[in-house]
């Protein structure tokens, strides 16, 4: 499982922020009708979420 670990700390923030300013960048792109650009940042903010989503799970089982 990925995750984001900085200083062994897993880091769950990031990617989360990631994925948020890709799903911006995803609609603006909409806005200007640049659907490429759209559909490529929603690739990236899955990718951005998956790692958030794998960083909680860690952190799930850490903190049992």
């Amino acid at each position: 499982m990925e995750t984001a670990k900085q200083d062994g700390i897993i880091d769950y923030a990031m990617p989360m922020m990631q994925a948020l300013n890709s799903i911006k960048a995803a609609h603006n792109a909409v806005l200007e009708k640049s659907f490429d650009a759209a559909i490529e940042q929603a690739f990236v903010a899955l990718a951005e979420t998956k790692l958030m989503l794998n960083a909680l799970k860690e952190m799930r089982e850490l903190y049992k």
